[in-house]
């Protein structure tokens, strides 16, 4: 399914395993003009805002297990001190973004995973699957899966 393509949001969601998280927020440092690219790391314990925060960003880096969370709901603990945990709002799921780039695409392989659910589950224009390991069968049919495209979208 796609979304509004007229809308004013020009976000990415780079979706990375958490080993190359720091790599990312290194090379945009690296090799863009300072200043001409706003990002943001959403993960851990840097998730304590919500999609009008995320949305002032140009690139938001999260990692799969990040998604997966949101999209069941995640929790978080109520208060310090406290055992009880509540229901968070899946924030990264109520943005439409612009693009989803999955880093390590072939970690979504089997489109039953968990992370391939919350992965295809993400509202984009359009998507970008990075791997370096050679496309098989089970993989391309993961890659049009969390495509959302036809067949894969009903």
């Amino acid at each position: 399914m796609l979304y509004d393509i007229n809308s004013s949001l020009n976000q990415s969601l780079s979706v990375v395993p958490l080993s190359v998280l720091s790599n990312w927020q290194t090379q945009i440092d690296e090799h863009c003009v300072p200043g001409a690219l706003t990002y943001i790391t959403y993960y851990g314990t840097n998730r304590n805002f919500g999609a009008e925060e995320l949305e002032k960003y140009d690139v938001v880096l999260t990692t799969y297990q990040t998604v997966v969370n949101d999209h069941s709901g995640g929790s978080k603990i109520a208060a310090e001190g406290s055992s009880k945990r509540k229901k968070t709002e899946s924030t990264l799921l109520n943005i439409p973004w612009k693009r989803v780039i999955i880093d390590e695409g072939h970690q979504i392989r089997n489109p039953a995973t968990k992370a391939a659910i919350a992965v295809s589950a993400l509202k984009a224009e359009r998507r970008w699957v990075l791997t370096g390991t050679p496309i098989v069968r089970l993989f391309l049919h993961a890659v049009l899966y969390i495509s959302s495209g036809s067949p894969f979208d009903s």
